[in-house]
């Protein structure tokens, strides 16, 4: 195949076989079985206009000399409209076609065009970044959006979930929210259930999170709370039944309250944290409708004192 400057056109004229670089306006837009082009579709016109047009535009030569595309028309009008790095396309000249041949060709071209796998996405985004390039200039050379890129990555970065979508299936989004909870097997089960039972996992994914962001916020202020002194028990060694440990329900066996003033002096005593999500209005008026007062609600952390040995501290309920 031969390759040929665009100032040939004037010497001797577009020869069949012959790969010319054009200005895409020039080229004329021949009939074609498909007449959607998708004028608005930004994905595919990005890396034409970063790129130019990667795989040569087909065309024949009229009578007037015209390059009449035959094939590309997508990538013609994409060119013309963003214009590409060097304002030139590729374009592989060849015999005019006859009729039933050029409508057979386009239709074959478009119907039996299979799309990328998931899979082979994320391959190729993934060795775009070990060449060094970043999930912004991949986003940029290639138009996949940012999210599907950064799902590409976390999905290669983790053994289990490029072998859990491998074997499955599952798209790229979904796969990433499985890495993002591979260390969390009663998370992972929670996930694997949701798709069982057809249920939307990032509805899922997102509950996960939130439970999760509430048990952080949780740790650090007990850790606070310790700080101050304050006996806090982790959410692992909270007894069995502590409803029944309260200290505001327990008496002493004369069946006296215990002063809540003297509650961090009984032995035993200790404190669970529980978390609750309150409007602003609630935090200074527990005796407030919900939501009277607007806002966002806001987590806070009630404590709760229990006696984790009544017998032995004197107590009974």
């Amino acid at each position: 195949m031969s390759t040929r400057s665009s100032t040939s056109r004037r010497s001797t004229g577009f020869e069949v076989g012959g790969t010319y670089r054009v200005p895409p306006g020039t080229l004329v837009i021949g009939a074609n079985v498909r007449s959607d082009t998708h004028p608005g579709a930004k994905a595919f016109a990005a890396p034409i206009k970063a790129r130019g047009v990667l795989e040569p535009i087909t065309a024949w030569v009229d009578d007037e000399c015209n390059l009449v595309v035959y094939r590309g028309q997508r990538r013609t009008l994409a060119a013309a409209s963003v214009g590409t790095p060097d304002g030139l396309v590729p374009v592989h000249v060849v015999t005019r076609p006859a009729e039933v041949d050029r409508v057979t060709d386009q239709l074959v071209e478009n119907v039996h065009r299979a799309a990328m796998r998931a899979a082979e996405e994320r391959d190729a985004i993934e060795q775009l970044s070990l060449l060094g390039v970043s999930a912004a200039q991949i986003t940029k050379r290639t138009a996949i959006t940012r999210p599907t890129v950064d799902a590409a990555l976390t999905v290669s970065a983790s053994q289990t979930a490029r072998e859990r979508m491998d074997a499955t299936g599952m798209t790229l989004e979904a796969a990433a929210t499985f890495a993002e909870f591979e260390d969390d097997p009663p998370a992972i089960q929670a996930l694997e259930q949701a798709l069982s039972w057809g249920r939307p996992l990032e509805h899922t994914a997102q509950r996960l999170r939130d439970a999760r962001a509430e048990e952080t916020a949780l740790r650090a202020h007990a850790q606070l709370l310790r700080e101050q002194g304050v006996p806090v028990l982790d959410p692992q060694d909270v007894p069995d039944r502590a409803w029944t440990l309260h200290l505001d329900a327990l008496v002493t066996t004369d069946g006296d309250p215990i002063p809540e003033h003297d509650w961090a002096n009984v032995p035993g005593a200790a404190v669970l944290l529980r978390a609750q999500w309150a409007y602003p209005d609630e935090l200074d008026d527990p005796d407030t409708t919900p939501g009277d007062g607007g806002g966002e609600p806001a987590l806070r952390f009630v404590q709760v004192w229990i006696c984790t040995d009544p017998q032995a501290a004197g107590l009974r309920s």
